[in-house]
């Protein structure tokens, strides 16, 4: 009987064996996602950059891309969020009310309508938002490390700053804010919705 025992005892080993093999390679894959959305996320916001400072976009008063296009990247690198599912957009624009914000009010992306990054286009920043973790200080940890930020928690409720020629100290967009975006090459903000979303098949890697 001795022989059956060592089988369950060697099966037993190979099941382990198997178990820890599968987590290393699961926590592999989930590294490398981590790494590729935090550089799509940076190569989006250095892209937007490079449009505002050559004047190759619609830009609003601020001197900033009104929106993000899918074509100023070739489809096959086009930055994408690779810890969200291809069912969410691809991109949110910030309306007015947001300007003033340095991070999305909702970080993760709690519902499909939620884009895998957000760009305010008043101060041209750009934030990758993260899945719905186990544990808020998962997301927030996580959070952070995609986006090279120090939020205290996922959850942390943004005083919004009041942006220069643009936003009133409740973060609300100014009449003369309002007529110099409509004076731009860019449309004036009225004649958006209040939350731009641009939507794009994300490519396989």
């Amino acid at each position: 009987m001795r022989w059956i025992r060592d089988i369950v005892l060697l099966l037993a080993l190979l099941a382990i064996g198997g178990g820890v093999a599968f987590y290393r390679m699961q926590e592999s894959e989930n590294d490398e996602a981590i790494e590729l959305t935090a550089a799509d996320a940076r190569r989006l916001a250095t892209e937007i950059r490079f449009r505002a400072a050559t004047k190759n976009a619609e830009l609003n008063g601020r001197g900033w891309p009104v929106t993000v296009q899918p074509e100023w990247f070739d489809l096959s690198e086009t930055p994408s969020n690779a810890l969200v599912g291809d069912e969410h957009p691809w991109v949110e624009i910030a309306p007015p009310e947001q300007a003033g914000f340095t991070h999305p009010p909702i970080r993760m992306v709690i519902n499909h309508q939620l884009a895998g990054f957000w760009y305010n286009p008043y101060q041209g920043i750009v934030r990758a938002r993260v899945p719905v973790m186990v544990s808020d200080q998962a997301a927030t940890d996580l959070y952070n490390r995609i986006n090279a930020s120090t939020l205290p928690s996922i959850h942390w409720s943004e005083k919004p700053q009041a942006i220069p020629n643009v936003t009133d100290e409740q973060g609300h967009l100014k009449p003369e804010a309002q007529k110099a975006d409509a004076q731009s090459p860019a449309p004036p903000p009225q004649r958006e919705p209040a939350v731009v979303v641009v939507r794009k098949t994300k490519p396989k890697r």
